[in-house]
Order: C-alpha cells, then sequence, then structure tokens
C-alpha cells in the first residue's frame, strides 16, 4: 500500500488511504494510441458552440465565472470531447488551501489574500466530467479564427515554457482511462496577465514538469521565464484530501517500477555527442496501461535544448518488437504508446536509443566532460531505487567513473578503443558519471571489521594540481568520522572524481569534487558535506521536494560537526556564524515584498526548490541550522551530553537503510525521543510539533533579548528577575522556545541550564546562590535567529 502523509497544516502522524474514484469522467474504449495523440495534439474546434452569461463553473477549489462569451469546443476524439477555447469576459477565483505557508506565499507573490483576476481568453484541456457539465445546451456552429489560433497556440506554448505535454497526458489519461481526469485552463488578458490553473488527479504534470511530488494535485502558476517553479502561486491537495487529512505521495501514482538499467554508452567524442542504450527491466504497477510515461529532460525547455537535449531514436521490448512513443521538443517525458494493455506484477523489458548533442559538457583542454544535466537518463516517478550496469565504449586516454565497481576493462570488440563496464547491484536513487584524462590514486579506510578501498581519479598532466593523497585521506576521515556517529558504512567502496565545476555532488559511492584540496575549513567541510551524502540522500533518501531539507541540510551540519573535530572549534563556529549571516541578508529581498527583508520570509524549508533564489540558503543553512537546534534540545543543558542526540539520529538511520524518508517521519521519531530527553522532561514537552510547525512549517527568523536586574539576597544568594523578549514575528505568532542560559562566577566557574521563550514576553524569576558576573543567552547561538542579545538593568 502506498505511503501517505498528513497534510502539514495538522500536527504530523502516518497514516495510510485508498483513493476514491470519480464515476464523472467520460468514458470511451481507446482507439489507436497514435491516432489519439496526434488528434488531441492538433486539438481542433469543431465539437459545438455555447453562448454562456453569468455561468459558474467550479473545478475543486477554483471558481470559473464565464460572465458573458462564447465557449468552442474541440470535436471528438476517440468519443470524447477534450477541450475548449472561451473568448469574452470571465472572471477566475482561488481560495489559497488552509496550509499557512500556502497563504502566506500567495500574500507575498500576489499581494492579495485570494488569487482573482479577469480574463478575456481561456483555454481549457480535460479528460474528467468537464465537458458533461460545460457543453450541456451547446449546440453546432463554426469556431471563430481566433478562438482555433488560441486552441493552435496553447500545446506548443505551455511546451516550450514548462516542459509539459499536454496532449500526451491527455492521451495516457485518455488511453489507460484515469479516473478521475484531469483538467487544465489557461487564461489570459485580465489583471494578472497569463495565468494557469491545472488539477491533476495522478499528480503526473505536477511532479514531471514542475517537480512538484508532496502529494499536490493542483496549481496555480504565472509564467516566469527560465523559472518554472518560482512562478508557482499555490500547490494544493485535493478538497477530498483537506476533508480526510490525509494524501498520498505522487509516487502512489507511479505506473511502473524500473528495477534495472543496463547501459551501453558510446561516449567516443564526450564533449559533443552522448550516445547510448538503455535497456531496462521494469515492473507493471497499475492494471490495464496502455500508456507508460518516463521522465527525461526534465527543465530543458529553452530553445536551445529544444534542439540539443536527449532524443529517443528507437524503443523496442525485450523481444525485439518497436514500440510507439512520443517526444516533442522540450517534452519532460517519454510517452510509450504500446501495442497491447499490461497489466498490474508484469516484468517487462524496454531497450531505449538515445542521443543528444552538447549533452555531456566539459573541458577540452582539461581534457574531463560530465553531463550537463542530472536528467540525462530515464526514470519513473521520484527517487525510485535501480540496480545499474554500464558500459563504456571510449577513446584510450579517458577513463570513465560511475557508481559502482569496475568489473571489466580492456580493447572494445570493434578495435577502436577501449571498453570499462561498471555495475552496482545495491539499488540507488540516482546515476552519474564522469569521463576524463584521469589516473587513480587508492587508498583504503577500515570501518569496524572490514577494510573499504577509497580511491580519487585525479587529472593528468599536472593542469589543475590536485593533492589527491589529501582528498582521498579526507574522505577516508570522514567515512570514519559518519560510520561511528551513524551506523557503519555499507557500500563496498568510495570513489571521487575530479571535476572542474565549483560545485560537488555525493552520489552511492561517488563523489565528484571541484579543486578541493586547501587545509583550511572551508575544504574540510567541502568533502565532509559530500561525504555525508552517503547517508543522508542514498542510505536514507528524502521523500519529496518538501523533504530535500533532510538531505542538504544534515550533510551540511554533519560536515560542520565533521569539522569541529577535524580542524577546530573555532571553525565550526566561524561557518555556523558566516550561515546565519547568509540567513540575515536583507539587501537584495527587500524588494520582493517581504515585511522584514530577510531571506527566510521567502518561504518555510518545505518549500524546497519553490524557494527560488534563496534555496541554498535555506535547504541547505536554514537546514543545518533546524538540526542543531534539535541536537540542542536532546542535549543536557548542565552537563552538555549530547548523546541522546546522537542515539535518536543513529536509531533513526538504522531504521531506515534503503528508504525514503519525509519531514513528518523524522518529526514523529525525534518527536516520541524527546519527551525522555532532559529538556523535553524539564518542559512537560511529549513531542517536537510545536518545534516544526515554528521552524520548519515557518518562514520567519525571531529576535531574542532578555532585559534582567540582580537583587543580591544576603544568606541566601541573589535574585535575578527580568524579561525575555522574543521579537520579530507577526502578532499571532505565539511561539515557544527553549534557549540555553549561562552564568559565569569569576573566572572559571560556570552554570547552565535554559530559559523558555513563551510568546513576545515571557517573565523571568531565576534565584541563584550568589550574583554572577556574567549573564549570557544562548552564547554559542543554538538557537537560530536574527538578534540574540542581553541587557542588564543598572
Amino acid at each position: 500500500m502506498p505511503a501517505r502523509r498528513t497534510l502539514i497544516w495538522i500536527f504530523i502522524a502516518s497514516v495510510f488511504l485508498i483513493l476514491s474514484t470519480s464515476a464523472n469522467a467520460q468514458t470511451a474504449a481507446p482507439s489507436d494510441p497514435k491516432q489519439v495523440y496526434s488528434a488531441l495534439k492538433s486539438f481542433q474546434l469543431g465539437g459545438g458552440v455555447r453562448a454562456v452569461e453569468n455561468f459558474v463553473f467550479n473545478r475543486d477549489r477554483a471558481e470559473i465565472t464565464f460572465v458573458s462569451g462564447t465557449l468552442y469546443f474541440a470535436a471528438p476524439v476517440a468519443g470524447r470531447v477534450e477541450g475548449a477555447v472561451f473568448i469574452g469576459e470571465g472572471k477566475f477565483s482561488a481560495v489559497p488551501p488552509p496550509a499557512k505557508f500556502e497563504k502566506e506565499n500567495v500574500r507575498r507573490m500576489l499581494k492579495a489574500d485570494t488569487i482573482e483576476s479577469d480574463f478575456k481568453t481561456a483555454v481549457l484541456r480535460f479528460t474528467d466530467d468537464s465537458f458533461g457539465v460545460l457543453g450541456a445546451g451547446s449546440g453546432p456552429g463554426s469556431a471563430t479564427n481566433d478562438a482555433q489560433k488560441l486552441a493552435t497556440e496553447f500545446e506548443a506554448r505551455v511546451l516550450i515554457e514548462t516542459g509539459a505535454n499536454i496532449a500526451a497526458r491527455l492521451a495516457v489519461s485518455v488511453l489507460n482511462n484515469e479516473q478521475p481526469g484531469f483538467f487544465m485552463a489557461e487564461f489570459d488578458k485580465g489583471k494578472r496577465g497569463r495565468f494557469a490553473f491545472l488539477f491533476d488527479p495522478q499528480e503526473r504534470v505536477p511532479s514531471q514538469a514542475f517537480e512538484i511530488n508532496g502529494g499536490e494535485k493542483g496549481l496555480v502558476y504565472g509564467y516566469l521565464r527560465g523559472t518554472v517553479a518560482a512562478g508557482i502561486w499555490t500547490a494544493f491537495y485535493s478538497e477530498e484530501d483537506y476533508a480526510k487529512k490525509t494524501v498520498e505521495f505522487s509516487d502512489a501514482s507511479d505506473q511502473v517500477a524500473i528495477r534495472h538499467h543496463d547501459m551501453d554508452m558510446d561516449l567516443q567524442d564526450p564533449g559533443k555527442w552522448l550516445r547510448y542504450d538503455d535497456r531496462i527491466d521494469v515492473e507493471v504497477l497499475q492494471d490495464n496501461l496502455h500508456a507508460i510515461q518516463f521522465a527525461l529532460n526534465e527543465g530543458m525547455v529553452d530553445e536551445y535544448w529544444a534542439k540539443h537535449a536527449l532524443r529517443v531514436k528507437s524503443v523496442q521490448t525485450g523481444d525485439g518488437k518497436p514500440v510507439d512513443f512520443i517526444q516533442e521538443n522540450s517534452d519532460s517525458a517519454v510517452t510509450l504508446l504500446l501495442s497491447s494493455a499490461v497489466s498490474r506484477g508484469q516484468k517487462l523489458v524496454f531497450a531505449f536509443r538515445l542521443e543528444g548533442e552538447d549533452m555531456v559538457g566539459g573541458d577540452k583542454t582539461l581534457g574531463c566532460f560530465f553531463p550537463l544535466t542530472d536528467e540525462w537518463y530515464l526514470r519513473h516517478g521520484y527517487l525510485q531505487r535501480s540496480t545499474v550496469r554500464m558500459v563504456f565504449h571510449h577513446l584510450k586516454q579517458f577513463t570513465p567513473v560511475t557508481l559502482g565497481t569496475v568489473v571489466r576493462e580492456g580493447p572494445d570488440a570493434n578495435g577502436s578503443g577501449v571498453v570499462t563496464e561498471w555495475k552496482r547491484d545495491t539499488p540507488t536513487p540516482f546515476l552519474n558519471f564522469a569521463i576524463g584524462n584521469y589516473k587513480r590514486y587508492d587508498t583504503s579506510v577500515k570501518i569496524e571489521d572490514r577494510t573499504v578501498p577509497i580511491s580519487f581519479y585525479e587529472l593528468v598532466g599536472g593542469l589543475v594540481p590536485v593533492k589527491s593523497d589529501f582528498v582521498a585521506a579526507e574522505m577516508g576521515n570522514s567515512l570514519g568520522y559518519y560510520s561511528k556517529l551513524f551506523v557503519p558504512y555499507e557500500y563496498d567502496n568510495l570513489h571521487a572524481v575530479y571535476q572542474f565545476r565549483p560545485y560537488g555532488q555525493g552520489l552511492a559511492t561517488m563523489l565528484l569534487l571541484p579543486n578541493a584540496d586547501q587545509a583550511n575549513k572551508f575544504t574540510f567541510q567541502f568533502i565532509a558535506h559530500e561525504v555525508a551524502h552517503q547517508w543522508w540522500g542514498n542510505m536514507v533518501a528524502w521523500r519529496s521536494y518538501r523533504d530535500q531539507w533532510l538531505s542538504e541540510g544534515f550533510a551540511e551540519y554533519c560536515s560542520i560537526l565533521y569539522t569541529g573535530q577535524r580542524y577546530n572549534a573555532k571553525a565550526r563556529q566561524d561557518i555556523i556564524d558566516l550561515e546565519r549571516d547568509q540567513l540575515r541578508k536583507t539587501a537584495s529581498f527587500k524588494a520582493m515584498g517581504l515585511p522584514k527583508g530577510t531571506l527566510p520570509e521567502l518561504g518555510p524549508i518545505v518549500l524546497g526548490h519553490r524557494q527560488g533564489v534563496g534555496y541554498q540558503e535555506l535547504t541547505y543553512y536554514k537546514g543545518a541550522s533546524v538540526l542543531r537546534m534539535v541536537h540542542f534540545l536532546f542535549t543536557d543543558p548542565a552537563t552538555l551530553d549530547d548523546k541522546p542526540f546522537f542515539d535518536m539520529m543513529r536509531d533513526f538511520v538504522r531504521e531506515n537503510l534503503g528508504k525514503a524518508v519525509s519531514t513528518e517521519d523524522f518529526a514523529a521519531f525525534a518527536g516520541k525521543r524527546f519527551a525522555a530527553s532532559s529538556i523535553g522532561r524539564k518542559y512537560g514537552l511529549q513531542n517536537l510539533d510545536w518545534f516544526f510547525q515554528e521552524w520548519v512549517y515557518g518562514p520567519y527568523l525571531p529576535s531574542y533579548r532578555l532585559e534582567y536586574h540582580i537583587e543580591n539576597q544576603p544568606g541566601v544568594g541573589a535574585l535575578l528577575t527580568g524579561t525575555l523578549f522574543q521579537e520579530d514575528l507577526p502578532d499571532d505568532e505565539k511561539w515557544v522556545m527553549p534557549l540555553p542560559l549561562v552564568f559565569t562566577f569569576g573566572k572559571d566557574k560556570v552554570a547552565r541550564g535554559t530559559i523558555v521563550a513563551n510568546g513576545p514576553k515571557t517573565p523571568v524569576s531565576i534565584k541563584l546562590a550568589a550574583a554572577p558576573d556574567k549573564v549570557e543567552l544562548d552564547p554559542d547561538m543554538m538557537v537560530l535567529s536574527l538578534k540574540t542579545s542581553v541587557q542588564k538593568d543598572h
């Protein structure tokens, strides 16, 4: 049964539910699949005309009012009317869903509480019961040239702007008789300009074209060239999901699971062409499928990539029979049209031939090359795990590097070069490769009772000198550190390859690293971050785009901990301070309409890539800060014993090896353990729901200020009284947050404890054995804040 998540506006739980279906969709036996797609793509009007006046039409949370004008319906395809064009006067209205951060996102982007706009034209595509509602009372009539022009231009424009092939989406819905059906409407010539509303119960377009895969079935979005996800005004679950307070992730609608990739790669000209065969083994997950979609080239939607992205040249079944397929320019999916239906449990093989010009970029002078996009290979669903075999045909001077282990190297059978075979038998959620003028530096590290091989592939020729022994040693040191911190490294080996781009990547058994070999705090942290992804991202993956901070934020915090051990405590604190400063930035964000102009106001970390320009800082830096605060909450404030934190993290990894976890999973797991912690017991806190609502689902950065006065009490000690202020939050935010409080007596006597901010002002009264020389509120900056200060009343 597919996993479900509770809706974010209620507290966290794990539940399961089976979606109901609608009996209102049009039904008809599918005709020839290619003909169905061609007819849907051409979108010819001719299915009747209806004059409307003050006609209200509802789809989920959207209300579309056709004030006055004419609806022109599409000619039937496979016995069904699947579209319409409206010209006249209309109004659109949609209330944001009952998730606070979605409401705030609408308010920030549109300066309004409700999504409202007038429009003069609308293009509608659907496979649900829309025609039964809209077409009632329609009669014969011809479409105007303007109406047909709107229909004709719609498909290509949406495709180039978003990567969504709407005609293919409609064809999949029709051919597979999906229930409920799909709906999309694009509106224009009103105060909001051109924008779209779509409702996709199977979540295919949201997940394929927008990478929105947390269970949201609907989107309302405007058009921002090159920033598809950032143009989303709101994403929402169905009204039925909200009523039931549960929702399935997008993978509940996966059609197949890819179990294995067998790739034969032609990299004879790596700086120019990527040509390869991919023979994939799949297991069918649904009944009566006539069409199956695979993801490819997502995000590559501009005119250049429309010409240069990977193209499928042919598809065959395992026994060599050709398979019809759909792949338009800028398409984010490849749609297979099957000659006969397949059903749940069947094992299938498809053999793809793909090629793309300029798909492997690099530097010919340096002699190293890499895919220009992570979406260079076929996938289905989100983070499905597959085994892989990759056979590379390449020139003698080059060495290919990918995940797993080399199992064969030698002359190519055709005599034109070398063949190298890599294999990985443990299912993995990501694939990538590099090829270049590399030589391998080898070492190893002892992990408990076994020796793990460590390799670094350095460039030959000294064009970019890299201290291979240093990099490999740091990989091994990090691997040993995390193996003790969490669970022992479970893979057979770890290798890294030099790449010239200014960022890294941590895949299972394989790291891509730039010239990171200077013995400073940033290098130690950088390598340690990528190694940490072996645990956070690979051994334990994230569940949806809302949960990616569990990978990047956790890896970031782990690398900070490592740097403190490997370098020194000051280096650790320097990195923490630098990242907090990034979150406090205001200059470039005030113009975006953020009330205080700070970056966290772009949205909570569960918005993931929808944060746009703030993704790096919020997902990495705020994500790391959130985990650091969890670390503090599990630590005994008096003794600084943090063993309960690492015990919790170790058990979390153990219980989720090979799985994908959600924010709710982590909140529930950590919250259950937190109740037994020192702070949890002290304040009677039974879970961490309050914490996650504030710091994970909230977009704010509070300030803390302690104003205090000390009175000496002869024979008793001293009494500290005052007020703890929690500021820079909206008036309706009543946050609760424990903070460290440190007292210093004389030169070296220190007493530690906590103090709780409960709302904007909290009265403070603390009895002390003596008057302290210094009072510090969160001196190590364990709690994220805009400002933290102490003011003594003399």
